[in-house]
């Protein structure tokens, strides 16, 4: 099982290593005055992960996400795709 702060680096990972995901998270972010967007999972049946139907679940993927966006912007990660090396024997 996985602990909350393994949960929070192995997602985090996600939106370092794959562009898209982190630019999709990022256009989320706060706009000059404009606050950052609300995120919120909306599965009507899940009261852990999301808001649940009537809104009153807890949304800790959605709190989850908005922590790693604001991680992201504040170490201002760079990731620049690098070339696989190329395994003897192949051209």
């Amino acid at each position: 099982m996985l602990l909350p702060g393994q949960l929070n680096y192995r997602i985090c990972l996600q939106f370092i290593m794959h562009e898209g995901p982190r630019k999709l998270l990022l256009s989320t972010a706060a706009q000059g005055t404009a606050p950052g967007k609300l995120l919120q999972e909306s599965s009507p049946s899940d009261f852990f992960w999301a808001k649940g139907h009537d809104g009153t679940g807890s949304n800790h993927l959605g709190r989850l996400l908005m922590q790693v966006r604001e991680e992201l912007l504040q170490q201002q990660i760079q990731v620049s795709l690098m070339p696989l090396p190329q395994m003897v024997g192949q051209t």
